[in-house]
């Protein structure tokens, strides 16, 4: 921005009406420059005042929310009964594609602060399936406390799925042997400073490259945490179940063709009766490194399934 203002060089003093010019000029470009910060950030906002729907995250770019919101049942006035809600999330990244959209964006949600919330069983707080990448969510809390609730559901559809071949990422073939699978392609999802609340799993995300920092991770079930794919990093986080794992694979963080992984600075705790059986189950994941976690109330600190390798150190056990 040129506005025409000559300053003094180094060393020479501002008469004091050139001072206070100087000053006021400095205040409209600082201004300026926070308006336009503003402004690139698309406010997300509720379609309506019920608690029924959600709300979507659709084009590239950085996405603020602007308030704390519910989805849960409503009552049906020409039903007369209660209705469950039309939306499987809180929040859905859809990117929208074709023509002059691309599904690379990044895609970033800034929470605010804020708190969005469900007391309804099946629900995900954030949802994305297909091909969105470079997706960002940050500064906020997300509650799901119904059963079999997921905080955190980001899917980058894989070559297998695109082929319409079956994926590890289905419940179902989590722990089945898929190497035509594990390349799940780049990804990129970040989940930053937040505090997940889930009556399932904390977070599932699929595709490589994705990283989980500096967040709580609460979970009624066994498992917090499902990463499927290469170079994941889970960093400075709290991460807490209040069950025991049901399967034989499970654990409280579970990762799969996770060659790379990063799981550093993490306190992984259970809270139930007597001990949980193991913090970090990697299934086919290769140099892999575990370092300076504190772990408590659970016996084993990484267990290796299939062809794996790790590197452990620093473990703090309580």
């Amino acid at each position: 921005m040129n506005v025409g203002l000559s300053l003094p060089l180094a060393g020479q003093a501002l008469s004091r009406p050139r001072a206070y010019v100087a000053a006021a000029v400095l205040a409209c470009a600082v201004g300026i420059a926070s308006a336009a910060g503003a402004q690139d950030c698309r406010p997300i906002l509720r379609d309506d005042t019920g608690s029924a729907s959600g709300v979507s995250v659709v084009f590239a770019g950085k996405h603020c929310l602007q308030h704390d919101f519910r989805v849960g049942r409503e009552f049906d006035l020409h039903s007369a009964a209660f209705k469950g809600p039309s939306t499987r999330s809180l929040i859905a990244v859809t990117p929208r594609t074709g023509w002059k959209y691309s599904p690379d964006g990044p895609f970033e949600l800034d929470m605010q602060g804020h708190h969005a919330r469900a007391d309804v069983a099946g629900m995900d707080g954030v949802r994305g399936i297909g091909p969105g990448r470079n997706v960002i969510v940050r500064n906020g809390t997300l509650t799901v406390a119904g059963q079999g609730s997921t905080g955190v559901r980001l899917l980058l559809r894989s070559r297998a799925q695109t082929a319409g071949m079956r994926s590890p990422i289905e419940s179902e073939y989590e722990d089945v042997s898929m190497p035509e699978a594990a390349d799940t392609g780049q990804a990129n999802f970040l989940l930053s400073r937040l505090n997940i609340r889930a009556g399932g799993r904390g977070v599932i995300m699929s595709g490589a490259g994705n990283s989980i920092r500096d967040s709580t991770i609460e979970v009624d079930g066994g498992n917090a945490i499902f990463l499927h794919g290469r170079g994941s990093v889970i960093e400075n986080n709290t991460i807490i179940v209040h069950a025991r794992a049901a399967g034989p694979n499970d654990a409280v963080i579970k990762l799969r063709d996770a060659d790379g992984a990063v799981i550093r600075n993490n306190r992984i705790i259970y809270k139930g009766d007597s001990r949980a059986a193991t913090a970090i189950n990697l299934l086919g994941s290769n140099n892999v490194r575990v370092e300076n976690n504190i772990v408590e109330g659970i016996d084993e600190v990484v267990r290796q399934t299939g062809k794996t390798s790790v590197r452990e150190q620093g473990t703090q056990r309580r």
